[in-house]
């Protein structure tokens, strides 16, 4: 697991066996932030491991970074860099807590990783040699509506707007071979209610060669796992434990 920028190593009981350091940021990247945060799973691959650095949020100086994925080796503290950028008009989305974060999921049966970004409707595939876009998104039209950013003595207050539309979550599902990609039409919140809007998220599945077979309605923004019985959704609310 990741903690502090630190790759540990431990004992299913907690004991921890080993502290790697994560390779430090470059001077365009000014601080890495190495996370499994919003939905960024490590996988393996060969003999490394696939790890995602997430902005905080984005600043211009980013557009133009690509190395936002690395395939870390433990054993040898060495890496290499899966390139992608964010597109070109995410300069309308700086400085928002929600937009800057992507998701991310490895499809070992193609050896392709998909990059989902929050205020794109198609999903990113990087193979070994080569990038494509597959279109992904529901029937309904999403609104993307950038945040705020706030001024409180020596603070700088991120306010994200609770209205906006969003894509979440992308996985592969190696058990049936579907992609799977959560899309925030209209979230579930108070503010939306109050603007008499009815909640609208979807899951989104994908066949095994990327085309659109279902859309499917959730009561909220669910976390998930496969199993060979099939995938299970968390029923839980996901943001707070003040609500089950």
């Amino acid at each position: 697991f990741l903690s502090n920028g630190k790759w540990i190593t431990a004992t299913i009981e907690g004991k921890v066996l080993s502290r790697v350091e994560l390779p430090e940021a470059s001077s365009d990247r000014q601080v890495s932030n190495y996370s499994t945060f919003p939905s960024n799973p490590i996988s393996k691959i060969g003999n490394k491991y696939l790890v995602s650095d997430l902005p905080y949020v984005l600043k211009e100086s980013m557009l133009g970074y690509e190395n936002w994925l690395i395939k870390f080796d433990p054993k040898t503290s060495t890496q290499e860099y899966v390139k992608f950028k964010y597109p070109d008009y995410y300069s309308g989305f700086m400085d928002d807590s929600v937009f800057g974060q992507y998701s991310q999921s490895y499809n070992a049966d193609k050896n392709e990783i998909l990059i989902s970004f929050p205020a794109t409707d198609s999903i990113l595939v990087i193979s070994e040699n080569s990038q494509k876009w597959i279109s992904a998104a529901p029937k309904e039209k999403m609104n993307f509506l950038r945040g705020t950013t706030e001024e409180r003595g020596e603070y700088i207050v991120f306010l994200p707007n609770h209205t906006s539309s969003m894509h979440a979550l992308v996985h592969y599902d190696p058990i049936s071979k579907k992609t799977l990609r959560h899309s925030i039409v209209i979230p579930n919140n108070k503010l939306t209610k109050e603007e008499g809007k009815s909640p609208l998220i979807k899951l989104l599945v994908l066949d095994e060669n990327y085309q659109k077979e279902a859309e499917v309605i959730l009561p909220d923004q669910l976390g998930g796992f496969s199993t060979p019985k099939g995938y299970y959704m968390n029923i839980g609310y996901t943001r707070t434990e003040d609500e089950v």
